[in-house]
């Protein structure tokens, strides 16, 4: 994917060239690299995030502080239909995080459907934040 975007963007580059009659400018070319070769949001960026810092506080106030593009769709439960975390993906990367709460207090805790209100769910307060890699392998927080 990654040569695939250097070849598409090495494409415009030249077109761009003959366009302007040989009159590029280098900077474009720089800020085409600097995006293709930087990943999104890499696991080693997330660990550097002082997520700890948000235990005992509503699931809200990390979502909105992460400053993160995310996708948090459902409420998971740990035990048959008792909810107990969100599970937070991040766009186009593998890395992603399980917010953890403990007592569910903004709607019942158990749900014969294992379905919840999710907006209700992310005021519930953090007990605990995992992160996990590529592997689906849990990773140490580093704050």
């Amino acid at each position: 994917m990654k040569v695939l975007l250097i070849i598409v963007a090495i494409l415009l580059q030249q077109s761009e060239l003959k366009a302007e009659n040989m009159e590029a400018s280098i900077t474009d070319f720089v800020k085409i690299n600097i995006i293709i070769d930087t990943p999104p949001y890499p696991i080693g960026h997330l660990q550097m995030l002082n997520l700890t810092q948000y235990v005992g506080q509503p699931i809200d106030s990390l979502l909105t502080h992460l400053n993160i593009p995310y996708s948090a769709t459902r409420v998971g439960s740990c035990r048959l239909q008792y909810a107990c975390y969100l599970p937070v993906f991040f766009p186009n990367t593998l890395p992603f995080m399980q917010i953890w709460v403990g007592d569910v207090i903004h709607q019942p805790h158990f749900s014969q459907n294992g379905i919840w209100d999710i907006s209700l769910f992310k005021k519930e307060i953090i007990t605990k934040i995992k992160l996990f890699d590529e592997n689906s392998e849990e990773v140490p927080l580093l704050y």
